[in-house]
């Protein structure tokens, strides 16, 4: 069986697509345009931004992981407080982005937002070494 983290990973990168429904009830869609990219961008931050906060909250319960940015550390006993400051930092890099894109900067935004989410993925990929290490796998 699979863990709760699974599930919660695989929600939050399902929760970036939409819906069949959804789009069949819309009229057709424009050409395609270059913001796709720029809205996978914007969604791999979310999804990396929860998976943080995922692995680090499953990895302070079990006793295995610290949270290790100074910044965030008076947070990692208080889940709630842990998960707002994570959403909250996830929110503030998705109006970096999106600032950036106003401002005519496609290419800084990309470069920043996959810059983030892959230093957030390693981050996160640390954390899940470190849980399956403690659990002798």
């Amino acid at each position: 069986m699979r863990s709760p983290l699974f599930a919660l990973l695989v929600s939050g990168c399902l929760l970036g697509l939409p819906s069949a429904a959804r789009a069949a009830e819309q009229e057709p869609a424009p050409a395609p345009s270059s913001d796709r990219v720029v809205t996978a961008v914007r969604v791999s931050l979310l999804t990396s931004q929860i998976f943080d906060l995922s692995t680090t909250t499953y990895g302070i319960g079990a006793g295995v992981v610290s949270e290790a940015n100074p910044l965030m550390r008076w947070a990692a006993d208080e889940p709630i407080a842990l998960a707002s400051m994570k959403l909250g930092t996830a929110a503030a890099l998705d109006w970096s982005v999106r600032a950036l894109m106003r401002r005519g900067r496609r290419k800084t935004a990309i470069a920043l937002g996959v810059g983030l989410a892959a230093s957030t993925f390693v981050v996160s990929m640390h954390n899940m070494k470190e849980i399956r290490r403690a659990q002798g796998r």
